[in-house]
């Protein structure tokens, strides 16, 4: 980027101003990819009535670095394929998008690289994967060799719904639950007991196969009374359920 400054004639405010209100401001032209921004001052006279100085400096920007703009990556799983969707609302600069994914959500791959349209844009991208859970984000590469990142997101490769099933409800000191996350692969979950004030009293966490999973847990040290139960995968899928113990 190339800055020209253009320094006006100073001018000299009568003394007899002093009290009156003054503003500073500042005027902005656009050509094509240059910016021109003029000082003016404005104030008011003796009588109250407003003027304005074009006085000051003026700067002129020659192609200047914008900074880039882009949406929310958001993504979904439909006819065993991962789809990625994201916007751009700026793409001055802009050399190439890489999508990366993990299956981990920690070590992350290029897996495509998109050409951008250099103008605002939506897009889509699809990725035909196995039956695992996949973390995606966005590398945005710009022609002055800086990189931006977007929000990361998961996609689970469900083939059914997270189940859980509860027996007995009521219970005394253990009751036992039918669990099957719709994964393909093993996945942790973990469970939070909250008491009827919303405090959480108890947490564990267990490991869950593929299918249905038949867990006992064991509550003898919890007081008799009313628990929501909340089970939650590692994708961030969770199922409420609310539980007494006798």
């Amino acid at each position: 980027m190339e800055m020209q400054k253009i320094v006006a004639p100073d001018r000299r405010i009568s003394s007899i101003l002093d009290s009156w209100p003054q503003y500073f401001g500042c005027a902005v032209g656009i050509s094509g990819d240059d910016i021109l921004c003029g000082a003016n001052y404005e104030s008011f006279d003796e009588n109250g009535e407003n003027y304005i100085y074009k006085a000051g400096a003026a700067y002129f920007f020659q192609n200047p670095v914008l900074p880039l703009g882009f949406s929310a990556l958001t993504g979904e799983r439909k006819n065993n394929k991962n789809i990625l969707y994201w916007q751009t609302y700026n793409e001055t600069n802009l050399q190439n998008m890489v999508v990366e994914r993990s299956t981990d959500g920690i070590n992350f791959k290029q897996i495509a690289t998109i050409t951008p349209q250099h103008k605002a844009a939506a897009y889509k991208y699809e990725n035909a994967t196995a039956g695992v859970t996949n973390f995606y984000r966005i590398s945005f590469l710009q022609a002055d060799g800086r990189k931006e990142l977007s929000n990361t997101i998961s996609i689970a490769a469900t083939t059914k719904p997270f189940t859980v099933s509860v027996r007995p409800n009521p219970f005394t000191s253990k009751f036992s639950i039918v669990v099957n996350s719709g994964l393909k692969e093993s996945t942790p979950m973990n469970v939070h007991w909250y008491n009827t004030a919303g405090r959480l009293v108890y947490t564990e966490t267990r490991f869950l196969n593929s299918g249905d999973n038949t867990l006992i847990l064991n509550t003898a040290a919890l007081a008799k009374g009313v628990y929501m139960v909340e089970f939650m995968l590692s994708d961030g899928r969770r199922k409420m359920e609310k539980v007494v113990k006798e």
